[in-house]
């Protein structure tokens, strides 16, 4: 039986794909069509590399903040300095000076770019035991920041490589929900494959003690090793609209604040 719909009856749609383990669903503030599309990822799309692990946060601050991270070059050796066995707990408590603070270190070299709608940050992470550093533990890491706000990091060790993809989805007026994912290559150990984990979940979990607590302001006072926060900032810019609501938008219709 063929029924017609009447013709008061309209229904919204939303472009939508589903890939690297998630639903994106399109949305912009002046209701336009898609300026930019996702990259495929052929190890996760392919079904050859499997989801090893996943965990959610929740983070009290603007999504811009989180995805300022990878431009903020200074805070990798202040914040992620220490082993990746200190939770963020502990190290709110005494900022990584323990025993499993000593234990590992974590050196980097960074530099960041940016092209159409990816920014990326590159890094070796390398390992050090008790001060002293083994090449064989170094993790070739490079963070993609796809659109404004879906993270994707490849990890290469001589053991084999990982790729992690963790999302931004607001939920509440400075309020965002993170979901991180990891999908492994068959070929890496258990044990290394734990490590990372451990070692990312531990890592986030000290940004989001800052982020948590972070103020923005328009005109920061910045050292010159900070010019790639200015670089950031102004190609995050593109993905405003006249139309995009602000925080400001926000305090003054919500009873929240």
């Amino acid at each position: 039986m063929h029924v017609i719909a009447p013709d008061f009856v309209k229904a919204k749609t939303w472009l939508c794909r589903e890939s690297l383990g998630f639903l994106f669903i399109w949305y912009h503030a002046d209701g336009e069509a898609p300026s930019w599309e996702l990259e495929d990822e052929p190890e996760i799309s392919s079904g050859r590399w499997k989801q090893t692990a996943r965990f959610e946060r929740v983070v009290y601050g603007h999504i811009q903040d989180i995805c300022e991270n990878g431009a903020d070059v200074g805070h990798f050796e202040k914040l992620h300095k220490a082993s990746g066995l200190v939770s963020g707990e502990e190290y709110a408590s005494n900022t990584g000076y323990s025993w499993k603070g000593r234990l590992l270190s974590h050196k980097y070299d960074i530099s960041w770019s940016a092209e159409g709608t990816v920014a990326r940050t590159k890094t070796p992470i390398r390992v050090s035991i008790f001060g002293r550093n083994f090449d064989s533990l170094t993790v070739r890491g490079l963070f993609k920041l796809v659109g404004p706000a879906f993270f994707v990091f490849h990890g290469e060790t001589r053991w084999g490589s990982l790729i992690t993809t963790m999302s931004l989805t607001p939920v509440g007026p400075l309020e965002v929900k993170v979901v991180h994912l990891t999908f492994s290559e068959p070929r890496l150990p258990w044990v290394v494959r734990k490590a990372i984990y451990m070692g990312h979940r531990n890592m986030l979990d000290r940004d989001i003690i800052v982020w948590n607590k972070k103020k923005y302001h328009k005109k920061p006072v910045l050292v010159p090793e900070d010019r790639f926060i200015v670089a950031f900032r102004r190609w995050y810019s593109q993905f405003y609209s006249s139309k995009s609501p602000t925080w400001e938008d926000t305090r003054d219709t919500s009873l929240e604040w």
